[in-house]
C-alpha cells in the first residue's frame, strides 16, 4: 500500500519535493527551503511503515453489557507525525467466565477517535480459557494526540473477562 500526501494544489508532496530538489539552479525552485524540507520529511514518514507498537497490561476485568462500553485500561494517546489514515492492529486475549457453556457471545472492537472498526465475535464455547484474536481498524488521524482504545460487549448469558496475565498489544501503521 502506497500513500502520498497532497499539497493545496494536488501534486503529491514526495514528487513535488523530489521535484524541488532536482530544479537548477536553486533547490527551493519557488518556495522556502522550509517547505521544501517539510515536503522532504512528510514523504520520508509516509515510507517508514510502523509509527509505534504499544504493549499495555490489563487489569481484571469484566463486563455482561449488552452494548459496547470501553475496555478498562485499553486506552492511550498516539502522536501522529502527519494527518493521513492509519491502520491500527491489536492483539488481546480474554475469557468468558459467567454462564453455560454455548449461550453467549462477546464481540471487541478498536475505536480509534471515536471511529468504530469492525466487531470481532467470540462464542462461549467453553469457560475460563483465553480466546486469543486480532483485530485491526482504519482511521483519519489529526497531527498530534489521537485516541485508540478497545470496546466490548456480552451478548446471552454470559460475562467476559482479562485479567493480568493478559495483554493489549498495538501496532499503528501508516
Amino acid at each position: 500500500m502506497s500513500y502520498s500526501p497532497t499539497r493545496a494544489d494536488a501534486t503529491p508532496v514526495a514528487t513535488d519535493a523530489v521535484a524541488r530538489l532536482n530544479t537548477s539552479p536553486s533547490p527551493n525552485a519557488g518556495a522556502s527551503l522550509k517547505d521544501t524540507l517539510v515536503a522532504l520529511m512528510d514523504s520520508i514518514l509516509c515510507a517508514s511503515g510502523v509509527q509505534v507498537e504499544n504493549n499495555i497490561t490489563l487489569s481484571a476485568n469484566n463486563t455482561n453489557a449488552g452494548s459496547f462500553v470501553d475496555m478498562p485500561g485499553t486506552s492511550f494517546t498516539f502522536t501522529a507525525p502527519i494527518a493521513k489514515t492509519y491502520t491500527v492492529h491489536c492483539d488481546l486475549a480474554f475469557f468468558f467466565s459467567v454462564g453455560t457453556s454455548g449461550t453467549g457471545y462477546g464481540a471487541v472492537r478498536l475505536v480509534v477517535n471515536g471511529s468504530n472498526g469492525a466487531e470481532v465475535v467470540a462464542g462461549a464455547s467453553s469457560l475460563n480459557n483465553l480466546i486469543p484474536l486480532h483485530t485491526m481498524h482504519s482511521a483519519a488521524c489529526l497531527v498530534g494526540a489521537n485516541t485508540i482504545k478497545l470496546q466490548w460487549a456480552v451478548f446471552g448469558t454470559t460475562t467476559i473477562n482479562t485479567n493480568t496475565t493478559a495483554y493489549a498489544n498495538y501496532i499503528v501503521s501508516g
